[in-house]
């Protein structure tokens, strides 16, 4: 039997992607379809363009915030060996940012309930003495696997608020 403190576990701090890449798919589809127009009457010309060859870059600016959403990604390492959790947020594959908090500066799980007029989810966030670092949202479920498995290896409690 493994002893807790040398388990790591890794997760991605929301439940589903669906929304961000449903919705960016259709953003890069908005600005790849100018660009691609833009592109084609500079490419295959039969006559004069209708536009500048500049007018390119806005679309291709959107479509590239659009393969951006779909790409973003926040993944959460809780290492019971080095006794310290680690944030690492990317895009395009990536990591462009790295956040460490220790063991010993987390005080409690909050599970925090968000209701709307016909939506209801649930948002985890680490109680601590300087921030509240988000762990784990957009759940339906009031105490998700990853949550309870973090909460074990960290020996804290999970609050509802």
């Amino acid at each position: 039997m493994r002893n807790a403190s040398d388990q790591t576990i890794t997760f991605p701090t929301t439940e589903s992607r669906f929304i961000p890449i449903a919705f960016g798919t259709l953003v890069f589809l908005a600005g790849f379809a100018p660009s691609a127009i833009v592109a084609c009457q500079w490419l295959f010309p039969s006559g004069k363009p209708s536009t500048e060859a500049g007018s390119i870059l806005p679309g291709t600016a959107i479509a590239l915030l659009g393969i951006k959403m779909m790409t973003d990604r926040e993944r959460v390492t809780v290492d019971g060996g080095n006794r310290t959790i680690v944030w690492k947020r990317s895009s395009y594959g990536v990591v462009w940012r790295t956040r460490t908090c220790r063991f010993d500066e987390i005080e409690a799980i909050e599970a925090v309930r968000i209701t709307g007029l016909n939506y209801s989810y649930y948002d985890f966030v680490l109680r601590g003495p300087r921030n509240k670092p988000l762990l784990f949202t957009q759940t339906k479920k009031s105490s998700p696997g990853v949550v309870r498995d973090t909460a074990a290896l960290l020996n804290i409690p999970v609050e509802k608020v």
